[in-house]
Protein backbone atom coordinates (compact mmCIF):
# COMPACT_ATOMS: atom_id res chain seq x y z
CA UNK A 1 0.00 0.00 0.00
CA UNK A 2 1.76 3.13 -1.23
CA UNK A 3 0.98 6.78 -0.84
CA UNK A 4 -0.52 8.46 -3.86
CA UNK A 5 1.42 11.73 -3.78
CA UNK A 6 -0.46 13.21 -6.69
CA UNK A 7 -3.77 12.69 -4.90
CA UNK A 8 -2.23 13.91 -1.63
CA UNK A 9 -0.98 17.13 -3.29
CA UNK A 10 -4.30 17.74 -5.00
CA UNK A 11 -6.17 17.27 -1.75
CA UNK A 12 -3.74 19.49 0.16
CA UNK A 13 -3.10 22.29 -2.31
CA UNK A 14 -6.17 22.71 -4.37
CA UNK A 15 -8.84 22.76 -1.73
CA UNK A 16 -10.35 26.15 -1.47
CA UNK A 17 -9.03 26.87 1.98
CA UNK A 18 -7.10 29.79 3.37
CA UNK A 19 -4.22 27.46 4.16
CA UNK A 20 -3.82 26.21 0.58
CA UNK A 21 -4.09 29.76 -0.78
CA UNK A 22 -1.45 30.96 1.66
CA UNK A 23 0.82 28.05 0.74
CA UNK A 24 0.50 28.77 -2.98
CA UNK A 25 1.06 32.48 -2.43
CA UNK A 26 4.14 31.80 -0.32
CA UNK A 27 5.41 29.33 -2.89
CA UNK A 28 5.08 31.89 -5.67
CA UNK A 29 6.41 34.96 -3.88
CA UNK A 30 8.97 33.70 -1.41
CA UNK A 31 11.60 32.42 -3.83
CA UNK A 32 11.80 35.75 -5.65
CA UNK A 33 12.23 38.09 -2.72
CA UNK A 34 14.16 35.60 -0.57
CA UNK A 35 16.58 34.84 -3.39
CA UNK A 36 17.09 38.54 -4.11
CA UNK A 37 17.54 39.40 -0.44
CA UNK A 38 19.94 36.53 0.18
CA UNK A 39 22.03 37.27 -2.93
CA UNK A 40 21.97 41.00 -2.23
CA UNK A 41 23.29 40.54 1.30
CA UNK A 42 25.90 38.07 0.06
CA UNK A 43 27.02 40.53 -2.65
CA UNK A 44 27.25 43.40 -0.15
CA UNK A 45 29.35 41.27 2.16
CA UNK A 46 31.68 40.00 -0.59
CA UNK A 47 32.10 43.43 -2.21
CA UNK A 48 32.30 45.59 0.93
CA UNK A 49 36.07 46.09 0.71
CA UNK A 50 36.06 46.87 -2.98
CA UNK A 51 33.17 49.32 -2.70
CA UNK A 52 34.67 51.00 0.36
CA UNK A 53 37.81 51.86 -1.65
CA UNK A 54 35.82 53.41 -4.50
CA UNK A 55 37.43 56.44 -6.09
CA UNK A 56 35.76 57.61 -9.31
CA UNK A 57 38.91 59.32 -10.62
CA UNK A 58 41.22 56.33 -10.10
CA UNK A 59 41.70 54.18 -13.21
CA UNK A 60 43.23 51.47 -11.01
CA UNK A 61 39.85 51.16 -9.32
CA UNK A 62 38.47 49.60 -12.48
CA UNK A 63 41.30 47.08 -12.46
CA UNK A 64 40.72 46.37 -8.75
CA UNK A 65 37.01 45.76 -9.38
CA UNK A 66 37.80 43.47 -12.30
CA UNK A 67 40.36 41.63 -10.18
CA UNK A 68 37.88 41.22 -7.33
CA UNK A 69 35.19 39.94 -9.68
CA UNK A 70 37.54 37.44 -11.34
CA UNK A 71 38.77 36.26 -7.93
CA UNK A 72 35.20 35.57 -6.79
CA UNK A 73 34.49 33.81 -10.05
CA UNK A 74 37.65 31.66 -9.90
CA UNK A 75 36.83 30.66 -6.33
CA UNK A 76 33.26 29.77 -7.31
CA UNK A 77 34.29 27.75 -10.37
CA UNK A 78 36.95 25.92 -8.37
CA UNK A 79 34.59 25.22 -5.48
CA UNK A 80 31.63 24.05 -7.56
CA UNK A 81 33.52 22.23 -10.36
CA UNK A 82 30.43 22.12 -12.56
CA UNK A 83 31.95 21.80 -16.01
CA UNK A 84 34.59 19.84 -17.86
CA UNK A 85 37.92 21.62 -17.98
CA UNK A 86 37.22 23.89 -15.03
CA UNK A 87 40.83 23.45 -13.82
CA UNK A 88 42.18 25.12 -16.98
CA UNK A 89 39.66 27.94 -16.60
CA UNK A 90 40.67 28.50 -12.98
CA UNK A 91 44.36 28.49 -13.99
CA UNK A 92 43.65 31.11 -16.68
CA UNK A 93 41.65 33.23 -14.24
CA UNK A 94 44.44 33.06 -11.63
CA UNK A 95 46.99 34.06 -14.28
CA UNK A 96 44.90 37.10 -15.22
CA UNK A 97 44.45 37.96 -11.52
CA UNK A 98 48.23 37.89 -11.00
CA UNK A 99 48.73 40.17 -14.02
CA UNK A 100 46.07 42.55 -12.66
CA UNK A 101 47.88 42.57 -9.30
CA UNK A 102 51.11 43.55 -11.06
CA UNK A 103 49.29 46.27 -13.01
CA UNK A 104 47.76 47.66 -9.82
CA UNK A 105 51.10 47.72 -8.01
CA UNK A 106 52.68 49.48 -11.00
CA UNK A 107 56.13 48.52 -9.74
CA UNK A 108 57.69 47.53 -13.05
CA UNK A 109 60.62 49.94 -12.92
CA UNK A 110 61.77 48.66 -9.53
CA UNK A 111 61.69 45.07 -10.80
CA UNK A 112 63.52 46.05 -14.00
CA UNK A 113 66.21 47.88 -12.01
CA UNK A 114 66.65 44.94 -9.64
CA UNK A 115 66.97 42.59 -12.63
CA UNK A 116 69.67 44.80 -14.13
CA UNK A 117 73.31 43.73 -13.73
CA UNK A 118 74.02 47.26 -12.47
CA UNK A 119 71.19 47.31 -9.92
CA UNK A 120 73.43 48.37 -7.02
CA UNK A 121 74.93 51.29 -8.95
CA UNK A 122 71.53 52.44 -10.21
CA UNK A 123 70.06 52.40 -6.69
CA UNK A 124 73.03 54.45 -5.43
CA UNK A 125 72.60 56.91 -8.31
CA UNK A 126 68.87 57.30 -7.63
CA UNK A 127 69.81 59.05 -4.40
CA UNK A 128 71.81 61.75 -6.25
CA UNK A 129 70.61 64.59 -8.40
CA UNK A 130 73.88 65.15 -10.28
CA UNK A 131 73.02 64.94 -13.99
CA UNK A 132 76.64 64.44 -14.99
CA UNK A 133 76.85 61.13 -13.13
CA UNK A 134 73.93 59.74 -15.14
CA UNK A 135 75.97 59.89 -18.35
CA UNK A 136 77.73 56.63 -19.02
CA UNK A 137 77.07 52.97 -18.28
CA UNK A 138 74.84 53.57 -15.24
CA UNK A 139 72.60 55.97 -17.15
CA UNK A 140 72.43 53.54 -20.06
CA UNK A 141 71.51 50.68 -17.70
CA UNK A 142 68.80 52.86 -16.15
CA UNK A 143 67.40 53.70 -19.60
CA UNK A 144 67.39 50.00 -20.52
CA UNK A 145 65.57 49.25 -17.26
CA UNK A 146 62.97 51.89 -18.16
CA UNK A 147 62.42 50.34 -21.58
CA UNK A 148 62.23 46.86 -20.02
CA UNK A 149 59.67 48.06 -17.44
CA UNK A 150 57.47 49.47 -20.23
CA UNK A 151 57.69 46.14 -22.08
CA UNK A 152 56.71 44.21 -18.93
CA UNK A 153 53.70 46.46 -18.37
CA UNK A 154 52.56 46.15 -22.00
CA UNK A 155 52.94 42.36 -21.77
CA UNK A 156 50.70 42.25 -18.68
CA UNK A 157 48.05 44.46 -20.31
CA UNK A 158 48.13 42.26 -23.40
CA UNK A 159 47.91 39.10 -21.29
CA UNK A 160 44.89 40.35 -19.33
CA UNK A 161 42.84 41.54 -22.26
CA UNK A 162 43.85 38.80 -24.70
CA UNK A 163 42.95 36.09 -22.17
CA UNK A 164 39.65 37.80 -21.44
CA UNK A 165 38.89 38.18 -25.14
CA UNK A 166 39.71 34.55 -25.93
CA UNK A 167 38.39 32.85 -22.79
CA UNK A 168 35.34 34.82 -21.68
CA UNK A 169 32.93 32.27 -23.17
CA UNK A 170 34.50 29.56 -21.02
CA UNK A 171 34.49 31.64 -17.83
CA UNK A 172 30.94 32.90 -18.07
CA UNK A 173 28.87 29.84 -18.93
Amino acid sequence: MGINFKKFNEDLLFKDTWRSKLFLLRRKLTPMWWHNLRNGLWALWKWKGAVWDYRPWDFNYTLRMLRHSLHLQATSIEKNARHVGYEANVTDLREVIEALDRLNKDDYLTHAINASPMAKEINVMLGTLDDKKWNGPVGDAFSEAGVHSDEMEKADVELVFTKMKNEYNHWWD
